[in-house]
């Protein structure tokens, strides 16, 4: 074949990436010259010189190829003299994209900071390969490259596989969440999407109390494995991280993945992993990216205000006592099915009791209504079990981790409400919802100050504490003995309620012993600010 006939066999290459092949080039003579300029025979001689791409643990030393590559090429240097022609007379003489530019191959660089430090940052080099096929086409040949693309597909994260007793929720674009069917709100594994940066913006995160970390593939994709240090008593439960690049789609997958899950689980959950992409796309300029995601971790973190905020009487409102009606700006729906927000609704705090056991629930206490994690707290006699306190002393998370100062026991209570709502208005309301949480506040001068749990000890040296069960203890209307709204965003709805009608609904909360005469209802939910009309549940 001629070459006039084999020019015309292929498209003619565009500009930029045959200027970018003519700089290849230019910088390889130039740097054959600079090392023997004679006749480069230095590039033919065996290096040693390995390549060090990041950690495998922690502790230990980094990862090499094992072989000796050129950091232009990527090529071992014995075979470069030969490519650098093959190159030259494919931009001299083709001008095609059959030899198109050297193929980057993008990976993870982590590497140890302090005793519990780790850096991760996204890099690439030239591999020398031809473009590799994918399914996003456009994305995988700019990924391929190296260069940055205008526009990323907008994907689904899908799970090819789940273990027995998990299951898939609340997906989204570029979200997935993985459950335990028999406690959906503890555990599991977390999810989401990031886009890669311009590789010479992609900012560096610096993981924090590390114990141990690897880099690994999964499938054919690069990946960083992060254990963390559980936190004092364990009580930190998402103690892996797993990062996840997908250059074809131009993605970083961030998984968080609760201790239940075992590292075989796990690994089959990974290679199961696909994107899909949903037929949209976005700017990248417009796309949350690594060096967001980074700059929104480096930001996280425990602070303590030393005074904290108090709420003034003014923001408190009103406040009722047990037996007065309470009026509410209520949301429910009409007849038609429109939202409203009706204020003919008020609620009564009608009694309160107290219990070291379950029993005011009385046969409730066996029903679909109980909260089933209730069972893990009561011993052997149906009483409940006291809770854990732990003050905990910050550690900066590369030289040293969080230590326990001081740790106390408390006694457990059940809270136990019986509220009545009555609708004094005209009209019917349908799915009307109803919530209470309780609130800890201490009266300090003209302002309400929520309540700061300190040692008894009197120990100052310590940052924040921390609660053995602090999910059950935590204010929440964790038991409620009505369901309606089964259409709705839970099922704490009172499906129907006519004018003049009043709805019985009990509430159910545990607390510790120590913070009942410190107890407030809010029955309102947040209203941005506005008083909230609390109910004094002191006792």
């Amino acid at each position: 074949m001629k070459l006039e006939q084999l020019q015309n066999e292929f498209p003619k290459m565009p500009d930029e990436l045959r200027n970018h092949i003519e700089r290849l080039v230019a910088e390889q003579v130039e740097d054959m010259r600079q090392t023997d300029p004679e006749e480069g025979r230095n590039y033919w001689k065996e290096d040693t010189t390995k390549r060090t791409t990041g950690n495998t643990t922690g502790n230990t030393t980094g990862r090499t190829t094992g072989k000796t590559t050129d950091k232009i090429t990527g090529y071992p240097k014995k075979r470069r003299k030969a490519r650098i022609l093959l190159i030259a007379a494919a931009v001299a003489a083709l001008g095609t994209t059959a030899l198109a530019a050297a193929k980057f191959h993008w990976f993870w660089n982590s590497e140890p900071v302090g005793n519990y430090g780790l850096n991760i940052n996204i890099q690439n080099e030239s591999t020398g390969e031809g473009a590799a096929a994918a399914k996003n086409q456009e994305t995988a040949a700019a990924a391929a490259t190296g260069q940055i693309p205008d526009e990323i597909s907008l994907v689904n994260i899908q799970a090819a596989y789940l273990p027995a007793g998990m299951t898939a929720a609340d997906a989204e674009v570029g979200y997935l969440k993985l459950n335990f069917e028999d406690k959906p709100y503890q555990g599991g594994i977390t999810m989401s999407l990031c886009a890669m940066d311009d590789e010479n913006s992609g900012k560096t995160l610096v993981e924090k109390k590390v114990v141990r970390s690897e880099q690994i593939t999964i499938g054919d994709h690069e990946a960083v494995l992060v254990e963390l240090d559980a936190g004092v008593a364990g009580r930190n439960g998402y103690t892996r991280r797993l990062y996840v690049l997908y250059p074809e789609y131009w993605y970083v997958l961030q998984m968080y993945i609760s201790e239940e899950v075992s590292m075989e689980e796990l690994t089959k959950i990974a290679e199961g992993i696909s994107l899909v992409p949903t037929g949209e796309t976005q700017k990248l300029t417009d796309a949350y990216t690594w060096s967001d995601y980074v700059e929104q971790q480096q930001g996280t973190g425990i602070e303590q205000d030393a005074e904290p905020a108090g709420i003034t009487e003014e923001e408190m409102g009103k406040v009722y006592q047990i037996g007065e009606a309470v009026p509410l700006q209520a949301y429910a729906e009409d007849a038609e099915g429109n939202m409203i927000e009706n204020t003919d609704i008020t609620a009564t705090v009608t009694d309160l009791k107290t219990a070291d056991d379950l029993s005011p629930l009385g046969d409730l206490a066996n029903s679909e209504y109980m909260e089933e994690a209730w069972k893990t707290v009561l011993d052997e006699d149906g009483k409940l079990l006291p809770d854990q306190v732990e003050f905990i002393k910050t550690g900066d998370g590369v030289e040293t981790v969080d230590e326990l100062a001081a740790s106390e026991p408390l006694d457990t209570r059940l809270v136990y409400l019986t509220v009545d709502y009555t609708n004094s208005g005209e009209q019917p309301v349908y799915n009307l919802l109803f919530y209470g949480r309780l609130i800890m506040l201490e009266k300090e001068g003209e302002e309400y100050i929520p309540f700061e749990r300190s040692p008894s000890e009197g120990n100052t040296d310590w940052d924040y504490s921390v609660y053995g069960d602090a999910y059950l203890r935590n204010g929440e209307m964790d038991f409620y003995d009505v369901r309606g709204g089964e259409t709705q965003n839970g099922s704490n709805y009172i499906d129907c309620l006519n004018p003049g009608e009043t709805a019985t609904i009990h509430m159910g909360y545990l607390m510790h012993e120590d913070e009942l005469d410190k107890l407030y209802l809010n029955l309102h939910g947040d209203r941005g600010g506005q008083a909230l009309e609390y109910v004094d549940l002191r006792s």
